[in-house]
């Protein structure tokens, strides 16, 4: 209990550092799916010889199930909690959709986006079970194994630093030793080229870190000078985390009992419920286009496009399989039964 407090009071400081933070690097995502393709392929293979599943999944499945649903409804509970903690504060649910000055990009509500991330290269799972099951419908492989691939980027594009500026002038020395505010910073950093120098190294200014110039061209009696780098990670990731979520505790809910042997008569109502968080996604997006060109919001296009992309897709693929699964027309010996009981009534 005592650990768990102190995971708690940590998560509230957490602050993504590209390259520190595990799971970082831009490798993480692209190792991650070239494996999840390989496996897969290489395991259906397998399969392919075997005219039976492997025996004895179901207390693995009941397992894998059921922590992907506490997880799911753990995420729900710290990220509500997080935004009532904000608004009790005083803090609009604008800037938390928003923020301008990323502000809120850091703590316990990005570190629940953080777990968001991690658990999705333990939702891979997903598809070995399916494989290992030897679910003949083809779909049931190929629906997973699209949006399984898709949402390594789309994660990753939301709990990473999304783009990092740095604004480099040449102004006089004495114009770039005054704005540091350090007028004794010239004579202590090492020469760059000729008589210019390094100015600034890792100050901070709004709580914002700035960078190391590089590539820099010096003039003489003129110095480069670091401005303040804009970290635009993107805010809107806190809807996608919620919105999943909440829908997969509800879905893992699902797959546990049936994964236990039962059979639960709402299961079109959990493809219902996805193609709700697809909508819902989606008009998060629009929503901060509408920002972004107004007001200005933390977050940068590419992301936003390859979101966009994925949850049209997904919307369409499980509209799909809806159709296919739960709006079948009834057959012709079913509707001249229909007809006949018409007759007797």
């Amino acid at each position: 209990m005592e650990n768990l407090l102190r995971v708690w009071q940590w998560s509230d400081e957490f602050e993504w550092r590209a390259g520190e933070t595990f799971m970082s690097s831009p490798l993480a995502p692209l190792t991650g799916v070239v494996v999840y393709l390989t496996v897969i392929a290489v395991l259906r293979w397998l399969m392919s010889f075997r005219s039976k599943p492997i025996p004895g999944l179901r207390p693995f499945l009941v397992l894998h199930n059921l922590l992907l649903c506490l997880y799911s409804a753990m995420s729900v509970a710290v990220v509500v909690h997080e935004v009532w903690r904000y608004q009790s504060q005083g803090v609009p649910l604008f800037d938390l959709f928003c923020d301008q000055n990323n502000d809120y990009s850091r703590g316990r509500l990005y570190f629940m986006t953080y777990l968001f991330y991690l658990s999705k290269y333990y939702e891979l799972l997903d598809t070995l079970f399916i494989v290992l099951k030897k679910v003949r419908r083809e779909p049931h492989v190929y629906r997973p194994t699209y949006t399984r691939t898709l949402l390594f980027f789309i994660v990753y594009s939301h709990v990473r630093v999304s783009n990092e500026r740095c604004i480099s002038l040449s102004i006089p020395a004495h114009t770039a030793v005054a704005a540091t505010g350090q007028p004794d910073l010239a004579a202590r950093v090492p020469p760059l080229h000729h008589d210019a120098r390094m100015l600034g190294w890792l100050l901070h200014c709004h709580d914002l870190p700035m960078v190391r110039l590089a590539c820099v061209r010096a003039h003489a009696a003129w110095h480069p000078v670091l401005t303040c780098a804009h970290i635009a990670r993107v805010a809107r990731h806190r809807m996608g985390c919620l919105t999943n979520t909440f829908v997969h505790t509800i879905m893992y809910y699902y797959y546990c009992n049936v994964a236990m042997g039962y059979r639960s008569w709402w299961k079109q109502y959990v493809t219902q419920l996805q193609l709700f968080q697809f909508l819902a996604n989606l008009m998060a997006l629009f929503l901060w286009t509408y920002y972004e060109l107004t007001l200005g919001c933390a977050g940068e296009w590419l992301s936003w496009g390859i979101v966009v992309f994925a949850n049209i897709t997904f919307f369409l693929l499980f509209l799909k399989l809806y159709s296919e699964s739960y709006d079948r027309k009834p057959s012709q010996q079913q509707q001249q039964q229909q007809q006949q009981q018409k007759k007797r009534e």
